[in-house]
């Protein structure tokens, strides 16, 4: 399919959403919202030149041609402006439809009863804030809230508000009017395995969420990625509901900006991140406080691993790739748990003319665990997608079940090809 032509159609037709597509083994996206483009990648490209590039591909593979919701942002052209020409409003094309907005997840949520919230394995602080944020504004409101996730609560975020909430998932889900999992691109990810409701056939009623590479599942989707976090998704949903934001909602979700967006360094952050973490702020959030204990709160186990972790640090191609690989031995001599490992990957990222780092985490039974980072040279969501794995540009991961260190050298050799 010709993407302009493509581009051209859900233009005129006034559709909002995402679509994506592949074109000689790069990954692209459009981001559109009542026929104007909001937002375009395709391989490390993004913004006009990524749209320019675009126009000029021959064909294309839409590998996702239904659109998820995108919320708004700042429109950096026009149809005419783009296409050069006057276009007709016409029908949208066949395969794509006008998604929901705001209003259908704020009428979904607001009539249901009882809420569960899910989140991935292996949380983090987007995880976390999200779930608790719109947990505890709900719980506000009046409605029966449970937060659920696998490995239950990561001991670092302990001083959120409320944290008690957050439980590891039961073998069995209660009943709920709604299920809505937050920041999970696959269904997989959110480890419920056989606590899935057995009288549902699809699992998850709202999947709320910021990766490009989310996968769709769920009844209804609200993915949009030009937020940075699934924090600054929810910080929207619930401004343009009006629903409580108290200081404890607010320092939930303030969290969550601060640390998907490596305390609004990476790319990504944009104007209306900072108007979100201002309003945070406005509402009781403690910028000063929240940094402390998200980044100078760390045990002594933590610390020794990382001190295990840069003596096993790699350079390569000039420190233009670094790597690192945590054994078993590692966690069980120094002390520490699987979730001690945030924040790991990026130190080897900060180094001067590293463009690409790589944490690799062997596992007891035999799996593996890779963190990538980028500083905007390699597109690492796309390489993560090569191994089944996912994330954004700058920030992703891959999983592997068995043969770990195979799956290591595996993903190594490719990372090395970004550099020959």
């Amino acid at each position: 399919m010709k993407l302009k032509k493509l581009l051209k159609q859900c233009l005129s037709s006034g559709c909002s959403g995402t679509i994506r597509f592949v074109h000689e083994g790069r990954r692209g996206s459009m981001h559109l919202r009542d026929g104007q483009l909001l937002h375009a990648e395709l391989g490390g490209a993004e913004g006009e030149v990524a749209l320019f590039q675009m126009l000029e591909v021959p064909e294309a593979t839409v590998v996702y041609d239904t659109v998820s919701e995108v919320a708004p942002a700042t429109v950096y052209r026009t149809v005419e402006e783009l296409l050069g020409v006057t276009v007709k409003k016409a029908s949208p094309p066949r395969g794509l439809f006008v998604p929901p907005h705001y209003g259908e997840l704020v009428t979904a949520l607001a009539q249901a009863e009882s809420v569960i919230l899910l989140s991935h394995i292996r949380p983090d602080g987007d995880a976390y804030g999200s779930t608790l944020g719109l947990g505890l504004s709900l719980l506000a409101l009046g409605k029966r809230v449970r937060i659920f996730n696998r490995d239950g609560l990561n001991s670092l975020y302990r001083f959120l508000p409320r944290a008690e909430l957050i439980e590891r998932t039961p073998a069995r889900l209660p009943e709920a009017d709604l299920l809505v999992a937050l920041d999970t691109s696959t269904e997989e990810r959110l480890g419920l395995g056989d606590s899935l409701r057995p009288a549902v056939s699809v699992s998850v009623d709202w999947n709320i969420d910021h990766h490009a590479s989310n996968t769709g599942y769920g009844r209804r989707q609200f993915v949009d990625p030009s937020q940075p976090a699934v924090a600054g998704v929810v910080t929207d949903l619930i401004a343009e509901a009006r629903w409580p934001l108290t200081a404890e909602v607010a320092t939930a979700l303030y969290v969550g900006l601060l640390t998907d967006t490596g305390s609004f360094r990476y790319r990504g952050t944009s104007p209306h991140t900072f108007d979100q973490a201002a309003l945070l702020v406005a509402k009781g959030a403690d910028p000063a406080e929240l940094a402390k204990q998200c980044y100078q709160n760390i045990s002594v186990a933590r610390f020794k691993l990382q001190q295990r972790a840069l003596a096993n640090l790699q350079f390569e191609f000039g420190g233009a790739l670094t790597h690192t690989t945590l054994t078993p031995a590692d966690f069980t001599e120094s002390g520490a748990l699987v979730e001690d490992t945030e924040g790991i990957v990026e130190t080897g990222l900060a180094i001067s003319g590293t463009e690409l780092a790589a944490l690799f985490e062997l596992k007891d039974d035999g799996g593996l665990k890779v963190s990538l980072r980028s500083k905007g040279r390699v597109n690492v969501s796309e390489l993560a997608l090569e191994f089944d794995g996912g994330g954004h540009p700058g920030a992703a991961g891959i999983g592997f079940k068995t043969d770990g260190a195979a799956a290591r050298e595996r993903v190594l050799a490719r990372l090395r090809k970004e550099f020959v």
